[in-house]
């Protein structure tokens, strides 16, 4: 396993985030969470709440390419997110930051080599959360490259038709927690106008299925799936969502892969 170009591309983490209230603690943990990949995040993010200032801080503590804002629900998801893309070629890295969404991957080399694989790619979205829901389709899918960590395939409406029929319910063809490559994120972020621009939260960068038929009678793209967890949505909750695990095991994955042990005692006190 070889990682290449990777190692020397920058992720630009955008988007809109709220800290503070039941979730203070998440958006320091997420932080600690990505310490394996810290030198490959710049920062393109706006935060609002009451815990805006602190967590501000907190991102300049520790990385030096920082853009931080503090729009405190005065402007729209909208007009934040598409600031943070100006700058942006198509073919750079953007990811949508989620405070409660972590990165879990087991080592850094399996990362880095999808990465890798994702830029030299003509893939533009790569999914790194809510990947069961991904895997459960992918039988449905026609495979244009893959091996045991990664496969690509075309998504377009005929095929997301055929996805439709065995899974109705099925609902993001586009989630939040992907990495993009900042020429589609920008089409998502255009299409998705009149919601974004009447919302301050991250919720709407992305294409539920409600919407993505339309998106997709105008274009398709090619998605590459990680075989393996990359970041996991965390909850508070003993026996969560399937697509999600708990803060305990959360708080376990990144110790055990970060120390080797888990380091003991309460996950309030020690993650």
């Amino acid at each position: 396993m070889t990682c290449g170009k990777s190692s020397e591309t920058k992720i630009t983490v955008v988007g809109t985030i709220k800290t503070g209230d039941y979730k203070s603690e998440y958006f320091p943990r997420s932080l600690k969470s990505v310490t394996p990949i810290a030198h490959l995040l710049s920062w393109r993010l706006n935060i609002a709440g009451g815990d805006r200032e602190k967590s501000r801080n907190l991102v300049m503590k520790q990385w030096d390419d920082v853009l931080i804002t503090t729009d405190n629900n005065k402007t729209c998801t909208y007009d934040l997110v598409s600031a943070q893309l100006e700058s942006l070629p198509d073919d750079a890295l953007v990811y949508p930051w989620i405070e409660d969404v972590w990165f879990v991957c087991p080592h850094i080399d399996l990362f880095l080599y999808v990465l890798d694989k994702f830029i030299q790619s003509r893939a533009e979205a790569m999914p790194v959360s809510h990947l069961i829901s991904v895997w459960e389709e992918q039988h449905l899918r026609t495979p244009i490259t893959s091996d045991r960590f990664y496969s690509e395939s075309l998504i377009d409406l005929s095929g997301q038709e055929q996805v439709w029929k065995v899974f109705p319910k099925a609902y993001w063809i586009i989630s939040i927690p992907s990495i993009f490559k900042a020429g589609l994120f920008r089409e998502v972020l255009e299409y998705r106008k009149e919601c974004l621009s009447q919302s301050y939260t991250p919720h709407g960068l992305e294409l539920p299925s409600d919407v993505a038929r339309e998106f997709l009678i105008d274009r398709s793209f090619i998605r590459l799936v990680p075989h393996f967890h990359v970041f996991r949505e965390v909850i508070g909750l003993r026996e969560p969502p399937r697509r999600c695990i708990s803060w305990r095991e959360a708080c376990d994955a990144v110790d055990l892969r970060d120390t080797g042990a888990r380091l003991g005692g309460s996950p309030e006190k020690r993650c």
